[in-house]
């Protein structure tokens, strides 16, 4: 979205354009619960707005907030990322996040 602001005052008039970009959209996939021993992974698929692009990688954070091992993530592009589990273990257990930055931000 591009705003245009005008102050005018005794001095004169000036002009400022201002573009506001929609924030970054994260679809992560499937909303289940896996069962332990079993391989299952989750999909984090980023949208961006028009114009904006995406800056570094897709990044998954574990539960303990630290970036989860490259080694269990497969990247089909830089839009979608897949965190892999094989096998499910109970200690895998936790929420875990997928963060993505774009030009307008995080």
């Amino acid at each position: 979205h591009t705003y245009n602001c005008t102050v005018l005052n005794a001095l004169g008039t000036a002009s400022k354009e201002l573009m506001a970009f929609d924030p970054v959209t994260v679809t992560v996939s499937p909303y289940e619960i896996p069962t332990a021993g079993e391989s299952f992974s989750l999909t984090c698929t980023v949208s961006l707005a028009e114009g904006d692009s995406l800056i570094g990688a897709v990044q998954w954070m574990g539960p303990d907030g630290v970036p989860v091992s490259s080694t269990r993530q497969t990247m089909t592009n830089i839009y979608i990322s897949t965190l892999e589990f094989n096998p499910v273990m109970t200690s895998h257990g936790g929420e875990y996040t997928c963060q993505a930055t774009s030009s307008a931000g995080t």
